[in-house]
């Protein structure tokens, strides 16, 4: 049989919470910033892991240069010159991993503010329920 006119007010904490929709849509956006979060992070250590790599790629092709400069001969001058294209295009590569990893930054400074105000909007929830319940 149908309840008709206002639901019955809950009578413990427990069934206060488990009930409670802004309570439930709360949980909600908290869980989903803290994946948020930790989606970031994930992406942060993977870009450092990549421009790490790419520091050492820098200083191997630096390394191999270093003794060819100045070049001898029409052979090493052909070396130095695609050895120079690779440093430049690593030079280029690491800039972009720099950026993108500001913005990534960035990001997370967003992410942890929308999860700390996730999780003060439901600890008020929850701290108006203690009261209404009490």
């Amino acid at each position: 049989m149908a309840q008709r006119g206002r639901p019955r007010k809950p009578t413990t904490l427990t069934e206060a919470i488990t009930s409670d929709r802004q309570l439930k849509a709360a949980n909600a956006a908290l869980s989903t910033a803290r994946t948020q979060v930790n989606n970031l992070q994930s992406q942060i250590l993977t870009t450092q892991y990549k421009l790490r790599a790419t520091f050492e790629q820098q200083e191997m092709i630096e390394a191999v240069l270093a003794p060819a400069n100045p070049p001898s001969d029409d052979q090493e001058q052909a070396t130095c010159q695609r050895m120079q294209y690779l440093l430049d295009n690593t030079s280029k590569q690491m800039a972009e991993l720099a950026r993108e990893l500001a913005a990534q930054f960035d990001a997370l400074v967003l992410a942890q503010r929308t999860a700390r105000l996730a999780a003060n909007a439901r600890s008020k929830r929850h701290a108006e329920l203690c009261k209404s319940c009490a």
